[in-house]
């Protein structure tokens, strides 16, 4: 199952479409199911998740984001979840610094950044060439 975490905003609810379409289980992680300022949702929303997508509310720009991914990083691996993708900012300290979290932790998983503005993102996450291991490195196809 996929843990898409922020998947009913503008990129996450595109990148559960084209999840679905293409037949994988998804497991939407807005709230009440998973809430950023509710660290208490977390683990139970990672429990039984294979693969994860996370979009940071509200942006990884923001004082304390790092802190949380890694914070989110630790408990999906002790959930046993097997990758992780990140999507980062547009070079911003705080998404570096999360970027460089989300690549130390052990989870398989590249980091995508937008190549656009939100509303084209969830299109060019899934297949831009810019992804270090493309997006089929996620989902497994």
């Amino acid at each position: 199952m996929i843990l898409v975490i922020g998947g009913t905003g503008k990129t996450g609810r595109r990148i559960v479409q084209r999840l679905e379409d293409k037949g994988f289980a998804v497991r939407i992680g807005s709230r009440p199911v998973f809430d950023w300022d509710d660290p208490s949702t977390w683990a139970p929303a990672l429990d039984g998740i294979d693969a994860a997508y996370v979009a940071f509310y509200p942006d990884l720009a923001v004082p304390g984001a790092p802190e949380a991914i890694e914070r989110l990083a630790g408990l999906a691996k002790a959930a046993g979840v097997r990758k992780l993708v990140l999507l980062s900012g547009r070079g911003e300290d705080e998404a570096l610094a999360s970027e460089k979290i989300v690549q130390d932790s052990g989870l398989r998983g590249p980091w995508c950044g937008p190549a656009g503005s939100a509303r084209t993102s969830a299109r060019v996450i899934c297949w831009s060439r810019s992804c270090p291991a493309r997006w089929c490195c996620l989902w497994g196809r």
